[in-house]
């Protein structure tokens, strides 16, 4: 077998385990670990960093399959066990799903939509797209929001409770990612048994045979689309090369003249939308937000104890429902049922919620990284100018208003205004933690990495981000207790010995010296905070035992 076809296996294997096919970068690091390159030369082809290869996406990567194909699986060995199920999987004639053929005259298709027993609010929601799509006709309307706020268990809610109010109903999820023609084959398919004889058969003739079924028939589409037909690297809502079709569908549907509507969920805001949609234009999108106060009824029914610190909970993850049932298990299984012993560990952001949030982020272009890394680090809300003059290489005003559009549209940053200035602020405290996060294990790395080669030019984090930004006495403790003393820490445990890392930090400073203001960075004052750290816990060492 050749490599298509066993990474098609595997990735059918991955979905039918967790319900997710494999993501761009896992893809990459498996193609890479198949044809035997290092992380270092898959770097060279991808827009992936070397430490976010090698030190989490390859490690998730990993542990993923082990527990998919239930054996130990590592780069050294994946390859022997994937060629040997590979194999068996051949013997056995198992092949990969496709998207589901219809019967004639069948008038709903539900393909792959999950049941949903039960939705917790979104009375408000609901109503809007009932106004939107039954009564006012709309052509094109979006749902989108972060992963696990809600959006397909809304669109499920919304198609069952109006099917009646359509001749046809037909949802397809977009998991297994067929090209653009491919699905508009497959609704044509819905409407008729015959083979439609398009000119050249070409995706324009396509989409307009399907213009001509919606304007005969009163129909409800729904799309539930996977993150993969979306750019990474990029600013939201621009598609990756094979999927631009997927453009044009939603430009036609939207623009031209039909009785039905597509009802479209996704993580992006396609750029689509944004041009078609206006108040009296059949277009709309719903911004999908967390939980109020009916996110309760997650934790009555994992009979969790502390009523009193319910709220709080639901602010830590802003309502998002999936992260909201995740750490729900964990204190149930974990704490007993106790949120107030949960929340005295000052973790949020671990497993499952980690790596929901890595889907978000592996797919941000790098400007977007910086500013949501600034804001993270700020703990505040930031002016525009602010973030232009934090910002260490030189950004062009517009080009940073076009990252702040995008992270707005990704729910990842909202817009405030405080006496007449407009200040931007990252939506979700646990956003703030996995952010915070993913910059300790950097910075770390890249100190590790100076001890072990002696080579100072990989210190980007270290030269990129300031820790310590504000004079305030309150910002200041709290930038060192969720910054300083968490990287110390964990240099501790790398280094084992304090000389031997108190060593390694002055042999940077040392390294610095003569080097331009953009080459130093925040480099040099990172590292005298990180010092003076080292300098307190010897005196209270010394204080604790004179």
């Amino acid at each position: 077998m050749n490599w298509d076809e066993i990474a098609e296996l595997i990735d059918t294997k991955v979905v039918s385990k967790t319900n997710r096919p494999l993501r761009e970068v896992e893809n990459i690091v498996l193609h890479g670990s198949w044809q035997g390159k290092t992380y270092e030369q898959m770097e060279e082809t991808c827009q992936y960093s070397l430490s976010y290869l090698k030190q989490a996406a390859g490690p998730k990567l990993w542990k993923l399959l082990s527990q998919v194909f239930e054996e130990d699986i590592g780069k050294s060995n994946f390859r022997v066990v994937l060629e040997r199920w590979s194999s068996q999987q051949l013997d056995l004639q198992v092949q990969p799903q496709v998207l589901p053929k219809n019967q004639p005259n069948q008038k709903q298709d539900w393909g792959e939509a999950p049941l949903v027993v039960k939705l917790y609010g979104r009375d408000r929601q609901l109503k809007l797209l009932k106004q939107w799509i039954v009564k006012d006709r709309c052509r094109l309307v979006t749902v989108f929001g972060m992963g696990g706020i809600g959006k397909t268990s809304l669109a499920v809610y919304f198609a069952q409770q109006t099917q009646s109010d359509f001749e046809r109903v037909i949802w397809r999820s977009l998991y297994y990612v067929p090209g653009a023609a491919e699905l508009v084959g497959d609704l044509l398919q819905f409407f008729s048994s015959k083979v439609h004889q398009t000119s050249n058969n070409n995706l324009d003739s396509q989409i307009s045979a399907l213009i001509e079924h919606l304007r005969r028939d009163k129909c409800l589409i729904i799309l539930d689309t996977a993150a993969e037909i979306w750019q990474s690297g990029d600013l939201a809502g621009h598609y990756r090369q094979q999927y631009q079709g997927y453009g044009e569908l939603l430009r036609r549907l939207g623009a031209e003249s039909h009785q039905s509507c597509l009802l479209l969920c996704t993580r992006e805001k396609p750029k689509e939308v944004a041009w078609l949609e206006g108040e009296k234009v059949p277009v709309h999108s719903l911004q999908l937000g967390g939980l109020a106060s009916e996110a309760q009824q997650i934790f009555q029914e994992k009979q969790l104890s502390d009523r009193s610190r319910w709220e709080e909970l639901i602010q830590l993850y802003r309502g998002n429902p999936l992260a909201l049932k995740i750490v729900a298990t964990t204190i149930q299984e974990l704490f007993n049922g106790s949120v107030a012993a949960f929340l005295q560990q000052d973790t949020i952001v671990y497993g499952d919620i980690y790596d929901l949030l890595d889907e978000q982020f592996e797919r941000l272009s790098i400007a977007e990284q910086e500013i949501l890394n600034w804001l993270a680090i700020a703990y505040q809300p930031l002016s525009l100018i602010q973030l232009q003059s934090n910002i260490l290489l030189p950004i062009d005003t517009a080009e940073l208003i076009e990252a702040l559009e995008s992270l707005i549209r990704r729910s990842l940053v909202i817009k405030t205004i405080a006496n007449r200035e407009t200040l931007f602020a990252l939506h979700q405290p646990v956003v703030i933690q996995y952010a915070i996060s993913q910059s300790i294990d950097r910075v770390c790395a890249e100190i590790t990495e100076v001890n072990q080669h002696q080579d100072v030019g990989q210190i980007e984090f270290l030269r990129n981000y300031a820790w310590i930004t504000n004079d305030d006495a309150e910002i200041k403790t709290m930038q060192i207790r969720q910054i300083v003393t968490p990287i110390k820490n964990k240099l501790y445990r790398i280094f084992r010995d304090e000389n031997s890392l108190r060593a390694c930090l002055q042999k940077i400073l040392l390294s610095l010296q003569g080097k331009t203001p953009l080459a130093v960075g925040y480099a040099q004052r990172n590292v005298e905070v990180l010092l003076e750290e080292l300098r307190l816990d010897l005196n209270n060492y010394k204080r604790a035992n004179s």
